[in-house]
């Protein structure tokens, strides 16, 4: 229905008949009831039509009753026409403006259609596109998470910069390889980020590219704390959708080991080629047909040909008598050693040692050639060497000996003969035991297992041999163990005899023990004297003074008592010739103790020592300290007497020539000897001063201590003292008193 009404308003000429007609009823209506029930029945039709029209079902209902209601009201009160034409042209107006207003909301219903059409059809464009655009971006999303996995695993270090140089992406790679944290980095300039060296290459890296817009590949070395790394980088320009540049990327590569491993390769190259130029033989390289290719300087010298025409010559033509095989055979037999005779560019010919290995590279041959004539000059030189050797050897006066590790000899020089009467034909497969003294035999056995202990060992030791007569001699023998030598594989003895010698020595020994004799008995005579004349100057001089001073005070009280003015100035000098008495005693009494101090005698070494270092700080101002036995110890009177000249001329050297501050007296027993040390901190006394024959009071201490077997040493330090110390065994035996 709704679809025929649509039709019939569809053309305005219906409409406007449809119009009249409906006027015509209305004013019918009209004219036969009220006016007000013709307006209710036309707002009863216009209302519904109009709610009808627009689809509101319910405000169909509510006009439809409205509308009745007020029918009914109009009914009742309404007032009647007296003519039709009046009512009839109401209507008409009515319907005039009925029809306007249908044919208004004709049009706003065909808008509205349009407009719904277009809604619809954009709604669904709408929907298409949001669904494409969803799509797109699920794939897009898609993509850029790949990419952003592609980007993380990547092994090679990625990155992406600005035009201005700042860092806009880095992968983990990169982290990694340049040992950075994209949190720190990104957005921050390339020279903030790395050191001025390797921003700069950077910065100029990336300009390049800017400029040329194009790819390129670069190297850059970078400084780590564990060394410098090399980085190998392609970049590329990167654009944005509209065409503009918008920065730079790009991949590094890693390429240290690959620097290193062609670094390496170049040093091998270079030092094979080293190698080649500077060996000793004669390298010379060759093709199939005998060309010359390459060759080294040993075979220019060798050949004696310049370069360009050792270049034009052949191998083959150079030997004077080609290898007996044929160079063909040598090519395919793959390698060649023997002796060839070359000719020289100056036409003399020279002999060689020749090598060949074929095919070292396809169709390229190697031949070595070694100058023979300078080795057997060599081993010419060694054989006349070898003969001077053994002429030394058999005509010395010392004779050398081989042996096995047990003992057997294996080679004697003939010198044995003159020096015992043995032949070395005699002596050969013999033992070198047989002819020990027995009393040295054990001697000779130790020393043969301390140097068959350790390869290359070498003893030094003497012991008597039989001579032929049965009497036997001193020898002085050196030994090495030489086992291990493939080519000896024996023990050394190098011996001479040292008869002579010993019997001097041994004359030379009962001199030095009668001259350490009689010097023992000299200086204890002297010290006997120096005791009796120290008791003399005592007794004898300190009486004497002693009386002299009784007398001279005797004098001046008895002038005194005269109480006579004139014996004044006599009393002065009296008085003053007492005090020199007095100073006369003082000094004869250190005489006397310098001769042979009494505390030595009455307070024993221990008790002697202490007072001198007293009296000694007493009177040069240098502090003494002493460490002394605390148990009682009793010495026999010469060693003590010895000991304590060598505190007292230690002590005049610390202030005499030291020049010291401070003296340090040590004095022990260990291990049944006495053992003494004074240390100063002067000057120090150097191995020339301590060494010289001149040095009258270091030979003194040296020979008090050598008279008892004792040991004496002095050493100095420059700028830091000198230590004597002086050993004497036996001398001391502890107890009580």
């Amino acid at each position: 229905m709704n679809t025929a009404f649509h039709k019939l308003i569809e053309s305005p000429m219906k409409v406007i008949a449809a119009a009249i007609i409906a006027s015509i009823v209305l004013g019918f209506i009209d004219y036969i009831t009220t006016p007000q029930v013709t307006f209710s029945v036309f707002y009863f039709v216009f209302v519904a039509f109009t709610t009808w029209y627009t689809g509101r079902a319910g405000g169909f209902t509510v006009s439809a009753c409205a509308s009745i209601i007020w029918i009914i009201v109009d009914i009742k009160s309404g007032e009647r026409y007296s003519s039709i034409i009046v009512p009839a042209w109401n209507t008409f107006a009515r319907f005039a403006t009925f029809a306007f207003v249908v044919l208004l909301l004709v049009r706003l219903r065909e808008l509205a259609s349009t407009l719904e059409r277009r809604v619809d059809e954009r709604t669904a464009a709408l929907s298409a596109e949001v669904a494409e655009r969803k799509l797109a971006e699920e794939r897009l999303r898609g993509t850029q998470e790949f990419l952003a996995r592609l980007l993380e695993h990547s092994p090679a270090p990625i990155f992406v910069a600005s035009v201005d140089h700042r860092v806009k992406l880095i992968n983990t790679a990169y982290e990694r390889a340049f040992h950075l944290e994209r949190e720190t980095i990104i957005g921050k300039l390339v020279r903030e980020v790395f050191p001025e060296e390797t921003a700069s290459a950077f910065e100029a890296q990336n300009k390049e590219v800017l400029r040329t817009l194009r790819a390129g590949t670069f190297e850059t070395t970078i400084q780590f704390p564990d060394g410098p790394r090399f980085f190998r980088a392609v970049k590329f320009p990167l654009f944005r959708a509209d065409g503009e540049l918008d920065g730079i990327g790009g991949f590094s590569f890693d390429i240290t080991n690959e620097r290193k491993i062609a670094d390496a390769l170049e040093a091998n190259e270079r030092n094979l080629q080293a190698v080649f130029d500077n060996a000793h033989d004669a390298f010379v390289l060759f093709d199939d047909a005998g060309t010359i290719l390459k060759f080294n300087g040993a075979a220019l010298k060798l050949l004696g040909n310049s370069r360009e025409d050792l270049a034009n010559r052949s191998l083959f033509t150079l030997p004077q008598v080609p290898p007996p095989q044929g160079w063909s055979a040598i090519m395919k037999g793959g390698t060649y050693s023997g002796e060839l005779t070359l000719r020289r560019g100056d036409g003399s010919f020279v002999e060689t040692e020749c090598r060949i290995a074929a095919n070292i590279l396809p169709g390229v041959h190697l031949a070595a050639f070694d100058n023979i004539a300078e080795r057997k000059a060599a081993e010419r030189a060694l054989q006349l060497s070898e003969k001077r050797s053994r002429t030394l050897i058999e005509n010395n006066t010392d004779f050398v000996c081989l042996a096995t590790r047990e003992g057997q000899i294996k080679y004697v020089s003939p010198s044995v003969t003159r020096s015992f009467g043995y032949t070395p034909q005699e002596l050969a497969d013999r033992f070198v035991f047989d002819y020990i003294h027995p009393d040295d035999l054990p001697l000779l056995q130790n020393m043969l297992a301390g140097i068959l202990a350790q390869s290359g060992a070498t003893l030094r030791c003497q012991f008597r041999v039989r001579h032929t007569n049965g009497s036997y001699l001193w020898l002085d023998v050196s030994a090495m163990n030489m086992t291990e030598d493939p080519d000896l594989r024996s023990i050394i003895f190098n011996a001479r005899d040292i008869t002579e010698r010993k019997r001097d020595l041994e004359e030379l020994q009962r001199a030095h023990e009668h001259l350490l004799t009689v010097s023992t008995r000299l200086e204890s005579i002297r010290e006997e004297e120096k005791s009796r004349i120290a008791i003399e100057i005592h007794d004898e001089f300190g009486q004497v003074l002693t009386a002299l001073k009784m007398d001279l005070a005797y004098i001046v009280r008895t002038l005194a008592r005269t109480g006579d003015a004139q014996h004044e100035h006599t009393i002065v000098k009296l008085n003053s010739m007492s005090k020199i008495i007095d100073s006369t005693v003082d000094r004869v009494r250190q005489i006397a103790t310098n001769l042979r101090p009494e505390t030595l005698d009455d307070m024993g070494l221990v008790g002697a020592t202490a007072d001198y270092a007293k009296e000694f700080e007493l009177r040069t101002g240098i502090i003494c300290t002493t460490s002394l036995p605390s148990d009682p110890v009793i010495v026999a009177p010469d060693r003590a007497t010895a000991l304590f000249r060598v505190v007292q001329e230690a002590l005049t050297n610390a202030a005499r020539h030291a020049h010291a501050t401070t003296v340090a007296i040590e004095l022990k027993h260990e291990s049944g000897s006495f053992s003494l040390e004074i240390r100063d901190d002067g000057t120090g006394i150097t191995e020339d001063q301590a060494a010289g024959v001149k040095s009258i009071g270091i030979v003194g201490m040296k020979e008090r201590a050598m008279l008892f077997g004792g040991s004496f040493a002095i050493k100095g330090r420059p700028g830091k003292g000198t230590t004597v110390r002086v050993t004497i065994p036996d001398i001391i035996e502890i107890g009580q008193k």
